[in-house]
């Protein structure tokens, strides 16, 4: 009796131990409905999936009791992954399928904890998932930014780079701007590979746009954009032509230069036409200019003993794409008077006698005041030693600041005489240097009726000395004064010789005199 008992009770233990169904993990499944056993495929092992991908995972129960069996499920782990129902009712003998949908968005390993209870058994089911990053894709355009003028058309390379697991069939989309064109919006792109398309841009309005590029793989979206400036063509193709609009012409070989700047906002090439007699030509008939660069276009006058005296008209016109600028000029071509040419033509041949004269005339008044000044106290100090001491008087110098400013004046004027023949005519184009002059002789004015006063005078003389130098260093810079200099003192060394020994003499001389001076007084 004993026995029967104990195998009664250990037959009601093994019985209550055993699982009442069991539970098999299957391979991924298209649908979240319904599933035979024949459409089951078991899967061993852990799952893999790709990020932002959705799968379905079936859940196969099996009741293995004579009695109906009711089913609680839960799913732990992630929020991503859930189950289509939360209950199992499973007839005698009988199988049946859940399922779980699986919508990872980022990569990385994780485990999901299925957890089945009924009145007479429970089970925990570990799953583990691999989420790989199997579709990424760099979107990338060749720039950042670009400048479109007018209504050219520019393209752009956009590249599609696919760093995933799978070939691609890439959906492209472009928005921000209206008017452009795609070479193709549909592309397939190997792993590890890349393609690139072109995007196309023509006559835009005027403003500012991002172009922006759109990929699409599933329901996932990559992208990339570019900056867009469309600049109108009056802007974009800006060109400023600064030069004389009266010249007057005597003889031929004269020439007129005009300055042309681009002030757009990229590199462009301009067409160069010339409207003009015959004896007025030019050499240019093309000029390319980065942004703000400048150039020249130099006119050749070269008119035959036939040509009438009288005006012409001369047009320059300078073109890019359909914009064009143009710059007028009245030439006067005329007999020249004889007198001014003749002036020209004697400060044209002496002009390095005349760049000269105004130095050696300021060395030779500061070596004659300075030679004055010596014989003046020699004088003194001999009649000084005949007479009685007396009382001491204030002593009377002599200040040579008034001799520097009247020699100043004298220098700048006769500069400003020579300068105004130089151009002849060009005044109204020369007018700030001009108006610098001006300033520069009110100063020495200024500094002469105020020579008394030590003060002002040596703030005077520091401004009038530094706006000279700096006229001086811009004048030697612009007229290339060096080479002209060096020029004269290899063609005139002997004169320069021959005045420097003149120079010495007259040092001498006064040197001589001065003794005698002293010697007679004594």
């Amino acid at each position: 009796m004993k026995k029967a008992l104990i195998i009664t009770l250990l037959f009601i233990v093994l019985a209550l131990s055993a699982n009442a169904y069991t539970v098999e993990m299957g391979e991924y499944t298209p649908s979240a409905t319904s599933l035979s056993r024949a459409g089951f495929t078991l899967h061993k092992g852990d799952y893999s999936i790709c990020a932002n991908d959705y799968r379905i995972i079936p859940v196969w129960f099996n009741n293995n009791q004579n009695y109906a069996e009711s089913i609680t499920l839960k799913l732990n782990g992630a929020n991503w992954a859930q189950l289509t129902g939360k209950q199992m009712d499973i007839p005698i003998s009988k199988s049946g399928a859940a399922f779980i949908e699986l919508t990872p968005l980022k990569p990385g390993n994780y485990t999901l904890n299925l957890n089945t209870k009924s009145q007479r058994s429970y089970l925990d089911l570990p799953i583990h998932l691999n989420v790989e990053d199997c579709y990424s894709l760099d979107v990338s355009f060749e720039k950042e930014s670009d400048i479109v003028c007018g209504c050219e058309s520019k393209q752009f390379d956009l590249t599609l780079k696919n760093n995933g697991k799978y070939k691609q069939n890439v959906k492209l989309d472009i928005s921000g701007i209206e008017k452009y064109t795609l070479s193709n919006d549909t592309v397939n792109v190997p792993v590890g590979g890349e393609n690139t398309v072109k995007v196309g841009v023509a006559c835009p309005d005027a403003g500012q746009y991002e172009l922006l590029a759109t990929a699409r793989i599933a329901d996932l979206t990559f992208s990339d954009s570019i900056a867009i400036d469309a600049i109108s063509e009056q802007d974009c193709y800006s060109v400023g032509i600064r030069g004389k609009t009266k010249v007057n012409v005597y003889e031929p070989g004269d020439k007129i230069i005009l300055s042309v700047k681009n002030n757009g906002y990229q590199a462009q090439t301009y067409s160069v036409k010339l409207e003009s007699p015959d004896w007025i030509t030019t050499e240019t008939s093309q000029i390319s200019l980065d942004k703000g660069e400048t150039s020249e276009i130099l006119l050749s006058i070269k008119p035959t003993s036939d040509i009438e005296f009288g005006y012409y008209d001369v047009k320059v016109t300078v073109k890019a794409d359909s914009s064009e600028y143009t710059h007028e000029i009245k030439v006067n071509y005329k007999p020249e008077n004889p007198i001014i040419k003749s002036v020209k033509d004697f400060l044209h041949y002496y002009r390095f006698y005349i760049y000269a004269a105004p130095l050696i005339l300021l060395f030779l008044l500061i070596f004659i005041i300075y030679v004055k000044k010596k014989i003046s106290n020699r004088a003194k100090k001999t009649s000084s030693k005949k007479l009685k001491p007396k009382k001491d008087e204030p002593k009377k110098v002599k200040s040579w600041l008034g001799y520097a400013y009247i020699t100043a004046v004298i220098v700048f004027i006769f500069s400003l005489i020579i300068y105004y023949l130089k151009i002849n005519g060009l005044i109204p184009f020369h007018v700030g240097y001009i108006l610098v002059g001006a300033v520069l002789m009110g100063l020495i004015i200024l500094a002469i009726a105020f020579r008394k006063s030590k003060l002002f005078s040596k703030i005077l003389l520091i401004v009038i000395v530094l706006l000279l130098l700096a006229g001086a260093g811009y004048a030697v810079y612009y007229f290339n004064l060096i080479s002209k200099v060096k020029d004269f003192f290899i063609l005139y060394w002997n004169y320069v010789v021959v005045g420097l020994i003149f120079l010495l003499v007259i040092i001498g001389l006064m040197n001589f005199l001065g003794r005698t001076v002293s010697v007679k007084r004594k």
